[in-house]
């Protein structure tokens, strides 16, 4: 055997009995995660968040939870953000599982909540783009796919006043005005996530 393959044998050797080692996160620690972003310590919650999807990957919540992490972070990552969303939406729409959200939201909510989320991030992009001085034609789809998910969130959530601020100010952008300021600090209503 060559010194490559005897590294490469002794890499795998030590990964293994790393990971061997290395305890399962479990649910307390996806709730912590939840707590923390909810509290705006996203920066605390992402690791757990991953550790706990690195033992569960199906798990929507989880995928939820680390969403709002890349969305919410100092240096926002729109692309992963957009990207965990729809993973929790595609393993909720596969499973039917809130798992550890359960207590926090319906089955509705969350749905609406991750449309919700989804369309915050591109509007993000909006912004930044506009901030580029991005021509409005190369900004119409991603304006476009925003108006989607807000009307889908609208449909779990019709009184969601998050939303329907998300739905005029992108409406007002679709018809050529001004961007308007950032949006305000989201507000809890009844029954509603706003992290």
């Amino acid at each position: 055997m060559t010194r490559l393959g005897i590294a490469l044998a002794f890499s795998l050797l030590l990964a293994a009995a790393l990971t061997g080692c290395r305890r399962e996160a479990g649910v307390e620690v996806l709730r912590q995660a939840w707590n923390d972003a909810a509290a705006r310590r996203v920066d605390a919650a992402l690791p757990l968040a991953k550790d706990y999807l690195a033992a569960r990957p199906e798990d929507a919540a989880a995928h939820y939870v680390l969403g709002k992490c890349y969305l919410h972070r100092q240096d926002a990552n729109t692309t992963l953000a957009k990207g965990e969303f729809e993973t929790a939406l595609h393993y909720f729409e596969e499973n039917g599982d809130l798992g550890v959200l359960a207590p926090e939201m319906t089955a509705v909510l969350f749905q609406s909540a991750i449309h919700r989320d989804i369309a915050l991030a591109l509007m993000r992009v909006l912004y930044e783009g506009d901030g580029q001085r991005f021509p409005g034609p190369v900004l119409y789809p991603v304006l476009d796919l925003a108006l989607q998910h807000v009307s889908k969130g609208l449909g779990f959530d019709p009184s969601s006043a998050f939303l329907l601020d998300m739905q005029r100010s992108l409406e007002s952008l679709r018809r050529g005005r001004p961007s308007p300021t950032p949006l305000p600090q989201q507000t809890k209503g009844a029954g509603e996530i706003t992290i």
